[in-house]
């Protein structure tokens, strides 16, 4: 029995499963999938889930590592504020938390994950030429994030970038439950590299 056949095992409160599909863009061009998932179960009740989906533009050329980095990153960054869950009264106060904390604890790990990469294996010439001339280190690795933590009480979902998170009502019916981000503009995303 090979790992897709694999019966369900009892997962707890949260069962997450995954799947990246590459797009019709990045096979005409011959780009690889830029996409990485991940989903720890923190606990029985507690679940962290990351999705990253790298830059698919030539300046963006280590952007499959960017995104492996995002979700590694995230999920560690989340546990801690997974098991604290419970404890919280408000949404106000995990909004405080998320944009206070977590967040800007993911982008400065991920930051770091970058220069240990870059410093372990620096830019050849080929992705040098591709560089712009002020492109931070950063930008080669371009990612953008949407991360949920599930809890038996709450669910916190935040989002770097474009992308959506979507839920189903009981009734079918679609939710976007994070609010759409007014800088896109259709060709440019807000990214960790640039956050």
């Amino acid at each position: 029995m090979n790992d897709t056949q694999r019966p369900l095992q009892d997962a707890g409160y949260w069962l997450g499963l995954t799947a990246s599909q590459m797009g019709a863009a990045h096979k005409y061009s011959g780009l690889p999938n830029q996409d990485a998932v991940a989903v720890h179960q923190v606990g029985p009740d507690l679940l962290v889930a990351a999705v990253a989906d790298g830059h698919g533009h030539h300046r963006h050329f280590r952007s499959a590592r960017g995104s492996r980095f995002a979700v590694a990153t995230a999920c560690q960054v989340a546990e801690d504020l997974a098991g604290r869950l419970e404890g919280f009264e408000t949404g106000g106060q995990i909004r405080s938390e998320v944009f206070g904390q977590l967040v800007p604890a993911i982008t400065e790990r991920w930051r770091e994950a970058v220069h240990e990469d870059y410093a372990a294996e620096p830019f050849t010439p080929q992705e040098q030429a591709a560089r712009a001339a002020d492109d931070d280190v950063l930008v080669a690795y371009g990612s953008t994030l949407l991360l949920a933590i599930a809890g038996r009480k709450w669910l916190v979902l935040t989002q770097i970038g474009d992308g959506d998170i979507l839920g189903i009502r009981p009734d079918g019916r679609p939710l976007l439950p994070v609010p759409g981000d007014p800088s896109l503009d259709g060709h440019q995303t807000t990214s960790l590299c640039t956050v």
